[in-house]
């Protein structure tokens, strides 16, 4: 992961969050395999976070 970036708060009865992540590796070209298990990766570590859920 090279950067996370926040660019969307929005305030009502819960806060959303959107942030953009920016995937790279110096070591060669990333594969959609390799993305996902790194997205799954944060998706888990976020929402393992007391009250925080994915909205889809």
């Amino acid at each position: 992961m090279n950067s996370v970036v926040i660019f969307d708060v929005f305030k009502r009865e819960k806060r959303s969050v959107t942030f953009r992540v920016f995937f790279q590796s110096y070591e060669g070209t990333l594969r959609d395999d390799d993305i996902d298990l790194l997205q799954e990766k944060i998706i888990r570590e976020l929402t393992s976070i007391e009250g925080v859920t994915l909205r889809t």
